[in-house]
């Protein structure tokens, strides 16, 4: 019995062996179009494609090297618009490297998820692609196609996003984490801007500011200053330079700290029927820089003020930006609806489908400590 198992089992291995040779859904590089970057707009209901892909070595570009192109289209909807893209070159694109999305903002302001939706549901597409927001006047064409002669997209974005905490003035987000927020309750997503700024070199793309949403629809704009105090308020700012001016005295002083670390608790509050968020920051900075050398941040008095006055500004930004979710934008980019749904279920439960609205008249605590743990390499006061 045992011989006739062992039998069966070589049988069915040497068959496996035989018939497993390759990979099932394997494709030459040659018959698919690599796309790596994408923008979307819109006009007259008709969505607009714009790529830019990679060309392999053919009869018209040999050698080893791979040069890149753009390839657009248009289609009544994403998926048609990816599908006509064949009707250019003859081959299906294929999306296993793109790496970010530029899409519109009227599209944004309309619904942005008609357009992510595609990008979650195929089995090529990466859920970890970085998404942005081509704010007006601008196209996400004019934006896909800015940088080939001096700088290349694609680097530009994965710098950009890889240095953002040295100065922390765009909140970047992924396909999947936008769509995970915006498919729940108690807190609404950012998107960073990109748009055109001119060079010595020429146009080249640029990126600071968050567009703010609510749900699925664009609501407004944060500046860069303010997505940074947005990094902040979600414990999320590791780094940056906080510029400080304030009056000692007869003098005006300015003073560049660099900001080492930054924590951020966020507790609710409860009393009687009003609810109050306080939000407590402990950052830790360094002295990187004295604009007046005749005030002296080295003793006791002069550190004094500069750290009340470093702390009046991080809780002035915090109470600022507050203040203009709740009145203008209307939109709670900070999660303090999750942060009651955790905190107290039961009163969440009582709250939640009318949380836009309590949102906006929520209080606010802020409380800020600063500690400045040196001076960088340099002690003194230039005179």
């Amino acid at each position: 019995m045992k011989r006739i198992k062992s039998c069966i089992l070589v049988i069915i291995i040497m068959t496996n062996t035989i018939l497993c040779t390759s990979c099932w859904n394997y494709r030459e590089i040659n018959d698919l179009s690599v796309i790596f970057g994408l923008g979307i707009d819109k006009k007259h209901d008709i969505y607009e494609f714009t790529g830019k892909v990679l060309l392999t070595a053919n009869e018209e570009n040999k050698g080893n090297n791979l040069s890149q192109t753009f390839i657009s289209s248009k289609g009544t909807t994403i998926f048609d618009a990816i599908r006509n893209l064949i009707l250019q070159d003859g081959k299906r694109v294929y999306f296993g490297h793109l790496s970010f999305i530029v899409i519109s903002e009227d599209i944004a302001k309309e619904d942005i998820n008609e357009v992510l939706d595609f990008f979650m549901r195929d089995d090529e597409t990466r859920e970890d692609m970085w998404i942005f927001i081509a704010p007006e006047p601008y196209t996400s064409k004019e934006i896909l196609e800015i940088g080939l002669d001096h700088q290349e997209l694609a680097t530009y974005v994965n710098d950009t996003i890889e240095n953002v905490r040295y100065i922390g003035k765009l909140y970047p987000i992924k396909l999947y984490e936008f769509i995970d927020i915006s498919n729940s309750k108690g807190k609404n997503g950012v998107i960073p801007l990109i748009s055109i700024k001119k060079t010595l070199f020429g146009d080249s793309a640029y990126t600071e500011g968050n567009a703010v949403f609510q749900g699925n629809q664009m609501v407004g704009k944060i500046d860069g200053n303010e997505s940074k105090t947005l990094s902040i308020i979600l414990n999320k700012q590791n780094g940056g330079i906080l510029p400080v001016k304030y009056n000692d005295d007869e003098e005006i002083s300015k003073v560049s700290l660099e900001i080492n670390k930054t924590k951020t608790k966020l507790a609710p509050k409860y009393y009687d029927d009003n609810i109050t968020i306080e939000i407590s920051t402990q950052t830790t900075a360094v002295l990187a820089e004295i604009m007046n050398n005749n005030v002296n941040v080295f003793n006791e008095e002069g550190r004094k003020k500069l750290i009340e006055s470093t702390e009046n500004i991080i809780e002035t930004n915090i109470k600022d930006l507050v203040s203009k979710a709740q009145n203008k934008l209307k939109s709670d980019i900070f999660g303090f609806g999750q942060l009651i749904k955790t905190d107290n279920p039961s009163l969440w439960k009582q709250i939640e489908d009318d949380w836009s609205n309590i949102f906006q008249d929520i209080n606010i605590k802020v409380n800020s400590v600063v500690k400045i743990s040196g001076s960088a390499l340099y002690k003194k006061i230039i005179k």
